[in-house]
């Protein structure tokens, strides 16, 4: 219908100006050998060089006035006579064949070197073309509405295709564009919705503004890393994509570049990007799993993930300053988003809708302001900290927060928008660290007025008394500082504060209860106290992480040893050996298990990339040990180690019998020797080992 239309409309206004339209356009004209009757004008007539024209002056419809206008196959000479002369054919004029819809196909000769605008406007029966090598340029609209065109290919003489080119031309199904071709004008393809693979040549630098928009029959585009810009829209509306390659010549991404490309899964963005703009992939309901935005982007533009339901995950790196409006609204299928504390401003309705993200959310303390309706309809989250370098809170900033159980809000908050915590209806602990900041009556409506509103020492009296806050009945003088506990994962375990900090007591205690078949481990500072007390010196959040029990039955001994910053735990269970050593310095979790004489050892490390895997099997040890970018490589073979050994730290062996080093064992601290003969397996309880360092000497 909008073909239809369209065409009535420039009909209409053609038809309108042909009437004005008289005067001669030509100076002769000759009937090809294919019958038709063409007309030419003399572009120079030293080097004896034509082109081929409309009859009358004028443009569209009215280029032909009354004169009968080319029909069936039509074979361009490249030569013509006129006057005892002979001319070469090099250009197709503006307008030369346009609305010649009779035309079936066209050959074009050698000669030409360029295609004007319009030349083939609305041949809308023109099927076949053939454009020849010497053709240099393809003007605007050269071939708009040839809807009969089924395929081209764009020679690579071909260096820049205009704006409209093949418009509209929805027959059209593949397309090569010839490697020398450096611009892909405005529009040239689009609503070209047949076609269903391009091939684009390796000079393109810059693919036009909707350049391919619409062409939804499109399954796959490779871009050439020649590319250096995605212009607005250049792929908008391909819902038949399911992938694209961005090259890493790419810099930047135009607003909309492929919004409504329904059918994407994935997308790769690569590290010479450094901006994403408007509604790029707006849409996009197709990507799935994780985003991973390279650190070259400085700015993601306002809806660029709009709709994209998709998406599980979203890692944005610290480049970037600036999220725009609604960058990610809508985005369900989110589960988790890292903001940077690159980030200054997180604008109106950014995660809004975004049901899926859970858990705590901490916003960078170097965000200013929050926008309406940022974090709308989060039904999910169910902890928000907002650090003191934020000055506002949007409206509906919050709205409909129903899974939120706790809100802090920093220091510099000085005014919260109308619903900005609205319908949060599992609000339990609101945390004010700033005097009372301005709110609307239905700042907080749906909340419970018993909600605790936990105050600044000292400020009682003023929320009290400050209007709208004195809506609350439960206010508590706190701390300066605030603290959280969470479990890593809820099915093995919960954690929870126990007992929160006062004015008056400066402690508080958190607590991590393990669910059946699970053990507490330790914090995430890698303290492992349960319950602990904590005298807070800053904002504190803490994560408890659990470890499946061990299981088994007969006689069973726990043992603990304190030596110097060590706690060895043994367990004897039916012969198994589980040993626990937790180390408080450096946040070591070493994990032993001894299994019919087999021992698996695997040691945790969370600070400074620390690896200890140790595996006893059949008396052989094998062990890689990684401290401070030290390597220990120790195999013990028939009683023998062949150990080369560069240690800072203390290096603890246990051994029954004679050690033999074969190579360097270079010790800058003590060298400790210990056995533990666990109950039920036979051996003797004595410390036998002797190490022989390179020199023969005994060192211990």
């Amino acid at each position: 219908m909008k073909h239809r239309v369209f065409l009535a409309v420039t009909i209409a206004l053609t038809m309108a100006f042909a009437s004005s339209a008289t005067a001669q356009n030509f100076d002769f004209s000759a009937v090809a050998s294919t019958g038709q009757t063409l007309y030419y004008r003399i572009t120079n007539s030293s080097s004896h060089t034509v082109a081929v024209t409309h009859p009358v002056s004028g443009t569209g419809w009215g280029a032909w006035g009354n004169s009968s206008k080319p029909t069936g196959s039509l074979e361009i000479p490249a030569t013509v006579s006129y006057n005892s002369t002979s001319y070469t054919v090099d250009t197709l004029d503006d307008y030369a064949f346009n609305f010649c819809s009779g035309l079936t196909s066209v050959t074009i000769p050698n000669s030409v070197t360029s295609i004007g605008n319009y030349a083939f406007g609305y041949c809308i029966g023109l099927t076949s073309v053939t454009v020849p090598n010497s053709v240099t340029s393809i003007g605007d609209s050269a071939f708009m509405y040839c809807s009969g065109l089924t395929s081209v290919t764009i020679p690579n003489s071909v260096t820049s295709i205009g704006n409209y080119a093949f418009f509209y031309c929805d027959g059209l199904t593949s397309v090569t564009i010839g490697g020398s071709v450096t611009t892909i004008g405005n529009h040239a393809f689009q609503n070209c919705s047949g076609l269903t693979s391009v091939t684009i040549g390796g000079s393109v630098t810059s693919i036009g503004n909707s350049a391919f928009n619409n062409c939804s029959g499109l399954t796959s585009v490779t871009i050439p890393n020649s590319v250096t810009s995605i212009s607005r829209s250049a792929f908008g509306g391909c819902s038949g994509l399911t992938s694209v390659t961005i090259p890493n010549s790419v810099t930047s991404i135009g607003d909309y570049a492929f919004s409504g490309c329904s059918g994407l899964t994935s997308v790769t963005i690569p590290n010479s990007v450094t901006s994403i703009g408007n509604s790029v992939f707006r849409g996009c309901s197709g990507i799935t799993g994780l985003l991973t935005i390279p650190n070259s982007v400085t700015s993601i533009g306002g809806s660029a993930f709009y709709g994209c339901s998709g998406l599980t995950s979203v890692t944005i790196p610290n480049s970037v300053t600036s999220i725009g409006g609604s960058a990610f609204y809508g985005c369900s299928g989110l589960t988790s988003v890292t903001i940077p504390n690159s980030v200054t401003t997180i604008g109106n309705s950014v995660f809004n809708r975004c049901s899926g993200i859970t858990g705590l959310l901490t916003i960078p303390n170097s965000v200013i302001s929050i926008g309406d309706s940022a974090f709308r309809g989060c039904r999910g989250l169910t902890s928000v900290t907002i650090p003191n370098s934020v000055t506002s809170i949007g409206n509906y900033a919050f709205y409909n927060c129903s899974g939120l159980n706790s809100v802090t809000i920093g220091s510099w908050v000085g005014n919260i928008g109308s619903n900005a915590f609205n319908g949060c209806t599992g609000l339990r602990s609101i945390v004010m660290k700033c005097y009372p900041p301005t709110i609307q009556s239905n700042t907080f409506s749906g909340v419970s007025v018993n909600a605790p509103v936990y105050t600044p020492c000292g400020a009682l009296s003023s929320y009290q008394n400050a209007q709208y806050w004195s809506t609350f009945t439960h206010f508590v003088e706190d701390v300066a500082y605030t603290i959280s506990a969470q479990s890593a994962d809820v099915a093995k375990g919960t954690a929870s504060v126990t007992r929160r900090p006062t004015c008056q007591v400066q402690t508080a205690e958190i607590s991590a209860t393990a669910n059946n078949g699970y053990q507490f481990l330790r914090w995430s500072d890698g303290n492992t106290n349960n319950p602990r007390t904590l005298t807070l010196t800053q904002d504190t959040a803490l994560i408890a992480y659990f470890t499946a029990s061990h299981g088994g039955g007969g006689s069973t001994t726990n043992d603990t040893v304190y030596i110097n910053v060590y706690i060895h735990d043994t367990t004897i269970v039916n012969n198994y050996i589980h040993d626990t050593v937790y180390r408080n310095i450096n946040h070591y979790i070493h994990d032993t298990t001894f299994v019919n004489h087999y021992i698996h050892d695997t040691i945790y490390q969370n600070i400074n990339h620390y690896i200890h895997d140790t595996t006893f099997v059949n008396h052989y040890i094998h062990d890689t040990t990684f401290v401070n970018n030290y390597i220990h490589d120790t195999t013990t073979i028939n009683n023998y180690i062949h150990d080369t050994t560069l240690a800072v730290d203390t290096l603890w062996l246990t051994r029954t019998d004679t050690i033999y080093l074969h190579d360097t064992l270079y010790v800058h601290d003590t060298v400790y020797i210990h056995d533990t003969v666990p109950e039920g397996i036979s051996g003797v309880a004595t410390i036998a080992a002797k190490v022989y360092t390179s020199g023969g000497q005994v060192v211990v």
